[in-house]
């Protein structure tokens, strides 16, 4: 039992720092400008609901879909970079915001950007993999499991709460941080994508030595 709580504590923290709530609470905030407090509510508890299927999904048959699919986890990076990008850019313009881009483009925010890859992207998804691969006893994954329920349970508390201290910047605030939160969800894309690519260019060197 002690190597459970161990293990579930290791598990917490790892997650924990991995999905980030706090950096995902601004975006959150500039993604979802428009919306009422209701809506951005559900909309968190709906994202971290949508992550907890993912992880559990790719937690225990994750290798098993990556092989049949041929994806690889730089492949996943790439993708999930690119979509920051381009949710960035649609913010940066003006055209990103809450409900236009729920309602306008036919996107469910709780499941793209939001998700997957903020809350559950590359990282969350391979480190799930790799606990639940290492969780080798029925208490272990009990812990691993209500560690990843409550940095979801977390995750979702911060972000109903971050409009709270959005709407003390006052409109003109909330704008200058929608603007400054899309120029880091096009970094943090950016960012994904040279992960990504980093170790395909290391493998194409390599075989040129």
């Amino acid at each position: 039992m002690p190597e459970a709580i161990t293990f579930g504590l290791v598990c917490f923290s790892s997650l924990l720092v991995i999905m980030d709530p706090l950096t995902a609470a601004p975006i959150f905030v500039g993604l979802t400008e428009g919306m009422s407090a209701d809506e951005r509510r559900r909309l968190a508890i709906r994202a971290c609901l949508v992550s907890l299927v993912l992880i559990a999904v790719f937690a225990v048959a994750g290798s098993v879909i990556l092989k049949v699919f041929g994806i690889t986890i730089p492949a996943l990076r790439i993708a999930g970079g690119m979509i920051f990008v381009g949710m960035g850019m649609q913010m940066l313009a003006g055209s990103g915001h809450g409900t236009e881009v729920q309602q306008g483009n036919g996107v469910d925010l709780a499941v793209v950007p939001l998700a997957m890859p903020l809350i559950c992207g590359p990282g969350a998804i391979t480190t799930s993999m790799i606990l639940m691969g290492q969780a080798s006893t029925w208490p272990t994954r009990l812990a691993f499991a209500l560690a990843v329920l409550a940095v979801l349970v977390l995750t979702a508390v911060v972000l109903a709460l971050a409009p709270r201290a959005a709407r003390w910047m006052g409109s003109s605030g909330t704008e200058v941080l929608t603007r400054v939160m899309a120029m880091i969800l096009i970094a943090l894309g950016v960012q994904f994508v040279l992960d990504g690519l980093r170790p395909v260019l290391m493998e194409v060197l390599a075989s040129f030595r």
